[in-house]
């Protein structure tokens, strides 16, 4: 296996990409203006799977394509690494393989007939449209035919000598137009690993392909200036997040009895979840975390004292330690869930208690059928794992579903840029061509309403 740096500037994250066969680094060359570095890993004829190094990176995300998911599979495994987010586009780590990958048949054959003719119908299945093809040939890779034909048969080989491996993928991306590796097959995989895959109209190299990358890195300074934007709407239209914060606060009463504790809130934002919490368990000290500087305002009816930490809660921490770290609806926006979830341990007193709420793969789901682009969200499992490691017990993981309605497509867009939970960078789309699209896709209620799925996971954890 082969890999390469597009960009290597020192930052502290890390996006791998997995190419898929035949590939270089020259299709990805659009990947070097990303805000983290950036390294593509290709050519897996050696079945090598252990000569890339990752050394140096607090954040790591695996992204990885077509048989480049194989390729990932197999090194994840290898090197025991496990990344902060794993996504698959169009592939499984089952490359050959009549349920689950390419038939053997047809890759059979694209191995027997392969050729400079037979490689340039290839990219043309592959890029699903003449003018997608002709952009891909502008920047296809520098390989021979024959090393194509290796890295077909070593893959073959590393395929059948070894099963798949565990899964370590936290989503996946499924064309409904992919020419190479069947939806159907795929589709089969992700649903019995249960990893939740997004099924996307477009061709194997999907025409957002560079866009789906990019949406998979949290742009923080973008988070920051959305959520600021909405300040002051943000708790007239916040119905879906109080909803959510009366749940998470129900939680942590029926685990905790204890009243009088210090407690430090992550992204605490006008302070809804705070309202709430402090005349019920009526903390002794409270520290008060946002990544924007938040509107002092809205805490002088709490009459308590109360410290500010303005900074990323992800990354930055007050210098001291806490009975309680609470957050209501804000780490759907961390890149590295196990990373933070160790540095809260070190932030606890003993008998500490975690109380979270953010959100599982199902929210807003109705969305994916206008638009590929959603955060990364980590099953209940995954929490589960990364909670045990970073030294806490969990005392529940559960997710909910809350079903809010609307007058129209336009007005449930709106509600979404009130509250600021447009945070991704995606490619612009105006609010009345993207509320166009959702009447296309997104049918309405019996009762002629819009609907949307607010799929809240809670988490209470007791450091160990």
């Amino acid at each position: 296996m082969k890999h390469q740096f597009l960009k290597r500037n020192g930052d502290n994250t890390l996006l791998l990409l997995f190419a898929g066969w035949g590939m270089d680094t020259r299709p990805f060359a659009g990947l070097a203006d990303l805000p983290s570095d950036v390294a593509v890993a290709y050519d897996y004829s050696d079945r090598n799977f252990e000569n890339l190094s990752i050394e140096g990176y607090d954040n790591l995300l695996v992204i990885a394509w077509s048989f480049g998911v194989f390729a990932a599979s197999r090194w994840m495994q290898t090197s025991q690494v496990k990344p902060a987010v794993a996504i698959a586009i169009n592939g499984t780590p089952m490359p050959v393989d009549d349920r689950k990958g390419i038939p053997h048949r047809i890759f059979n054959a694209t191995l027997d007939n392969l050729s400079e003719n037979s490689l340039l119908k290839f990219y043309a299945r592959m890029c699903g449209s003449r003018q997608a093809c002709d952009a891909f040939l502008q920047q296809r890779p520098e390989r021979s035919v024959e090393s194509l034909r290796e890295e077909l048969e070593a893959i073959r080989d590393e395929a059948a000598a070894t099963p798949a491996p565990e899964n370590g993928w936290d989503k996946a991306y499924v064309a409904l137009n992919d020419r190479i590796i069947p939806p159907d097959c795929q589709k089969c995989f992700w649903s019995e690993a249960d990893v939740p895959f997004l099924e996307i109209d477009d061709a194997h190299l999907p025409a957002l392909f560079n866009d789906i990358v990019r949406t998979s890195l949290v742009d923080k300074d973008l988070v920051k200036q959305k959520f600021e934007a909405a300040w002051d709407t943000y708790d007239r239209f916040a119905l879906p997040q109080r909803i959510i914060a009366g749940r998470l606060l129900e939680k942590w009463k029926a685990a905790d009895s204890r009243k009088g504790c210090s407690v430090y809130e992550i992204g605490c934002g006008t302070g809804l979840f705070t309202k709430l919490y402090v005349p019920e368990m009526q903390p002794q000290e409270l520290c008060l975390n946002d990544i924007s500087r938040v509107p002092e305002q809205e805490f002088e009816q709490l009459h308590l004292p109360y410290t500010l930490f303005i900074a990323d809660g992800e990354c930055n921490y007050p210098e001291r330690t806490f009975d309680r770290i609470v957050s209501a609806s804000a780490m759907q926006w961390f890149e590295n869930i196990p990373r933070f979830l160790t540095s809260a341990a070190s932030l606890l007193n003993p008998d500490g208690l975690l109380v979270l709420s953010t959100f599982a793969a199902d929210n807003l789901v109705e969305l994916h059928q206008a638009s590929p682009f959603s955060l990364n969200y980590l099953s209940p499992a995954r929490w589960g794992e990364a909670l045990d490691s970073a030294g806490f017990t969990p005392l529940e993981i559960s997710d909910e579903k809350i079903q809010m309605t609307f007058d129209s497509h336009l007005d449930l867009l709106r509600s979404l840029k009130q509250t600021g939970v447009n945070g991704l960078q995606t490619p612009h789309q105006s609010p009345v061509k993207m509320a166009s699209t959702l009447a296309r896709t997104l049918p309405r209620t019996e009762e002629g309403a819009c609907q949307l799925t607010y799929n809240p996971l809670f988490i209470i954890a007791k450091k160990k």
